[in-house]
């Protein structure tokens, strides 16, 4: 038995479509035409499609790491027993393809007892959990569990540019 219940707002669009139509003329009207906002962002669109980068994980050395870089950053805090981590990767490593040349991808290993600074002083809260930093180590976004590559592409975007 399926256990999914009817979502009677999903109908909204098609009923003032009718509606409308047949008081205007159907010829003239279209879905555009009731500025309900789609699905998918028109901002996406016109983004660069990332590539499908490496899958393995490799944590940089947490000593290295100044918050304060002068490099816009993307730290992840990743574990490698973590599923969700395991399927961001290669999302990740393609953002890093298409943007390391212009900022810091920083990986760490919440499990090193090296992190512990860093995770105290971003907030880390549970895996993977992305910090978005500025030049001078100011928190421009951070991002916990999976998130769709476009919405870090598009934050990404914003702070290199």
């Amino acid at each position: 038995m399926n256990n999914r219940r009817f979502n009677p707002q999903i109908l909204l669009p098609f009923v003032a479509l009718a509606l409308l139509s047949a008081c205007a003329g159907a010829a003239e009207l279209s879905f555009e035409d009731l500025n309900i906002p789609s699905s998918q962002s028109t901002a996406t669109e016109e983004l660069p499609r990332i590539p499908m980068g490496s899958s393995a994980f490799r944590a940089d050395d947490p000593a290295a790491v100044r918050l304060d870089s002068g490099q816009v950053q993307l730290i992840e805090f990743f574990a490698y027993w973590c599923s969700t981590c395991k399927a961001m990767a290669p999302t990740v490593h393609g953002l890093e393809d298409l943007y390391g040349d212009r900022m810091t991808f920083t990986y760490l290993d919440r499990d090193d007892p090296a992190t512990q600074s860093l995770r105290s002083q971003l907030g880390y809260v549970y895996q993977p959990h992305f910090f978005l930093l500025g030049p001078e180590g100011s928190l421009l976004g951070q991002w916990r569990g999976y998130v769709e590559g476009e919405t870090l592409q598009q934050a990404i975007l914003q702070a290199i540019e």
